[in-house]
């Protein structure tokens, strides 16, 4: 007979978007370079972990409302190994129960939010066996970090680093850092329209593009460009200068595939739709509208927009809609961070 459940523990995460890019590790899940982003509000990660005795270390993931051998299998291999650091944790099965608010494959990081939502649930369990102090969003973004690189960053609210820079006080490539201040209030307030032009799953994945870094004939070049690059982004981002915030955040996008193309063996997730829509928002750009673009490791792109271009941002959907060009839409903004759910 089953043991009766002890608890159960639910957070949710927000995905967060990539200003200055995460791309390339080091051994140990640790940045090849600082990178730097922010949380979204609407689109996020609600998850619930049920504990119980058991006689050994295991895991039931369910992904809205069904069973994800595969996933499931990943997070075991997760948990086994912070359990190394947490022995007690060997005598538990978890029951882990995921939902999204945004759908998959959409050009989302639901890696981030995911282990970002679990990485808070755990923090919440180590810290109630465990009773000791700790920065309890450090010690969440440290173990998210071990799950996905990105999900560092999506434990905190609005703005955050990630990855150890001179330019940032008490960075680490450990766990990310919210940038509490020094942020102009129009970047606060920031839009970020999901344009999804490809809903398949990529080519190429984020972590076979991470492994090809080591060994890229830029990689150096990278390393100190991503460090004048970050230092740029901070006085702009304290300044409120909306062109120079779009002429660095569109570079950094395309530096980013630019590194696609030039690995070996190269690649390219980029679509001729995602190409059309990168020339589209330059037009309005050019034509004085404070529109900007930036990309993750996919074709769908993240169009960042001021609140005062609402409606030439939900015309504009609809004309790209019908030409063809967009497949979905999703609105979003800088959000709030995670949260603890009853």
């Amino acid at each position: 007979m089953k043991p009766s459940y002890n608890n159960q523990i639910s957070w949710r995460a927000p995905s967060n978007i990539a200003l200055i890019k995460y791309w390339g590790k080091k051994d140990g899940q640790f940045p090849m370079n600082p990178s730097l982003s922010f949380s979204l509000e609407k689109c996020h990660t609600e998850m619930s972990l049920i504990y119980r005795p058991a006689s050994e270390l295991n895991v039931n993931f369910t992904f809205e409302g069904n069973i994800k051998t595969s996933f499931g299998d990943k997070i075991k291999k997760y948990l086994t190994s912070i359990a190394q650091k947490y022995s007690w944790m060997n005598e538990l099965e978890f029951e882990i129960n995921s939902k999204n608010s945004f759908p998959h494959s959409s050009g989302i990081a639901s890696s981030a939010s995911s282990f970002a939502a679990l990485a808070l649930c755990l923090t919440d369990l180590i810290t109630s066996k465990e009773n000791k102090p700790n920065d309890f969003f450090e010690m969440a973004s440290d173990l998210a970090r071990q799950g996905s690189g990105s999900a560092a960053r999506s434990v905190f609210a609005g703005y955050s680093s990630w990855g150890q820079t001179a330019l940032i006080k008490n960075s680490s490539d450990n766990y990310a850092r919210p940038l509490l201040n020094n942020i102009h209030p129009s970047f606060l307030k920031i839009k970020n329209v999901i344009c999804v032009v490809d809903a398949n799953e990529k080519s190429v994945s984020s972590t076979q593009g991470h492994a090809l870094m080591a060994n890229h004939p830029m990689k150096e070049m990278r390393i100190q460009q991503v460090h004048q690059q970050l230092e740029n982004l901070l006085l702009i981002l304290e300044s409120g200068d909306w062109n120079a915030f779009a002429q660095l955040v569109e570079a950094e996008a395309l530096t980013l595939h630019a590194l696609m193309l030039t690995s070996q063996p190269s690649f390219i997730l980029l679509k001729p739709n995602t190409l059309n829509l990168i020339q589209e928002i330059q037009s309005l750009r050019k034509s004085g509208h404070q529109v900007c673009f930036t990309l993750d490791a996919g074709a769908n792109l993240h169009l960042l927009y001021d609140p005062s271009e609402n409606q030439m941002i939900e015309q504009k959907m609809l004309a790209w809609k019908e030409s063809g060009y967009l497949l979905n839409a999703i609105f979003d903004g800088v959000g709030s961070g995670p949260s603890k759910l009853a």
